[in-house]
């Protein structure tokens, strides 16, 4: 029973954490479309994937 409970809360982080940096990484792509941000934003962005 507690090893469920530690698989679903590891499991909630990694999902959460997955959506923040999929968020960044938009955030980052929107930005670069408007010309505010340089290129190398944009690799980090994309090796963070």
């Amino acid at each position: 029973m507690k090893q469920m409970v530690y698989k679903f809360y590891l499991y909630t982080i990694k999902k959460i954490s997955y959506i923040y940096l999929s968020s960044l990484c938009t955030l980052e792509l929107n930005q670069m479309f408007l010309g505010k941000t340089n290129a190398g934003i944009h690799s980090r962005c994309r090796n963070r994937r």
